[in-house]
């Protein structure tokens, strides 16, 4: 599998094949080592073969075992919501940071706009307890999704689930301390560029940002003081095109504070600023 998928330029061919024998076999990717002997059946490998030309065909193995992993931890995927990349558990990193100089009383409040698999949204409830989080999408499919997720990590009871869009959706929820986002960002002009696995098969309305990238980032970010408390953070995923877009808007939307942080791989990812009547940046 692994001299197959090279061949065809797939990424990680040896994560890949790793994932579907274990998939198809049950158990873990160290099973595969630890139980090496193990015979596979004929209906495993007939079955093992069916996925291999799934993958040539560029559907992401993440679909096909119906998982992705993210910050350490499990979530189920599949083509109702974007596959979890690591740029964004530098967006999670951040809102952890935040909470370790927030000075507001009691629990904090925390929206996730765009939550698709949960992955942001359960990634922070699970490392900030007794925050109290609002997730929203305007797919109600990936709500189910996040949903299944939320109860598989034990958290449902402190995140509710809104279907709706952009900050409309949280209009009703009253105000929250933090507000992060990984919203659509690709611009359209640069969607056929997208390796195949993307392209073909993620869910365009939560890839493409419109011309810019900014369709969908620069509203939220101009309305988001609507929702935020004084001094709210605002964390948002952009494109590395729209940086002063970006920056521009949160001055429209009264932020201060404003500036452009890296993620994991050291591209500039992210929008990070405080609305007006903070005390720190």
């Amino acid at each position: 599998m692994r001299d197959r998928f090279e061949r065809a330029s797939i990424y990680a061919p040896r994560l890949v094949s790793e994932m579907l024998l274990a998939h198809v076999l049950g158990g873990q990717r160290i099973d595969i080592y630890a139980d090496a002997d193990r015979e596979a059946s004929e209906d495993e490998r007939a079955s093992l073969r069916a996925l291999v030309q799934r993958v040539l065909a560029h559907e992401p193995v993440q679909y096909i075992v119906c998982e992705s992993w993210f910050l350490g931890h499990p979530f189920e995927v599949d083509r109702h919501v974007l596959i979890p990349r690591s740029a964004t558990e530098s967006l999670v990193q951040q809102a952890m940071d935040w909470h370790r100089t927030w000075s507001g009383g009691g629990a904090p409040r925390i929206a996730d706009v765009g939550t698709g698999s949960g992955c942001i949204a359960i990634s922070i409830a699970l490392a900030i307890g007794g925050a109290e989080l609002v997730a929203t999408d305007i797919c109600p499919d990936a709500l189910a999704v996040a949903q299944r997720n939320a109860q598989r990590h034990q958290c449902e009871d402190r995140i509710t689930f809104v279907e709706g869009d952009g900050i409309a959706a949280l209009e009703d929820s009253g105000t929250f301390d933090l507000l992060c986002s990984n919203p659509p960002y690709v611009p359209e002009g640069d969607h056929a560029t997208l390796d195949p696995n993307v392209r073909d098969w993620e869910p365009t309305v939560a890839l493409l940002g419109g011309g810019d990238g900014m369709a969908v980032a620069g509203p939220l970010i101009r309305c988001a003081a609507r929702v935020l408390a004084p001094g709210g953070r605002l964390l948002v995923e952009i494109t590395t095109a729209a940086t002063d877009a970006a920056l521009a808007a949160a001055a429209d939307g009264g932020f201060e504070h404003a500036k452009i942080t890296r993620d994991g791989h050291g591209d500039e990812r992210f929008l990070a600023a405080t609305l007006a009547g903070a005390e720190r940046a």
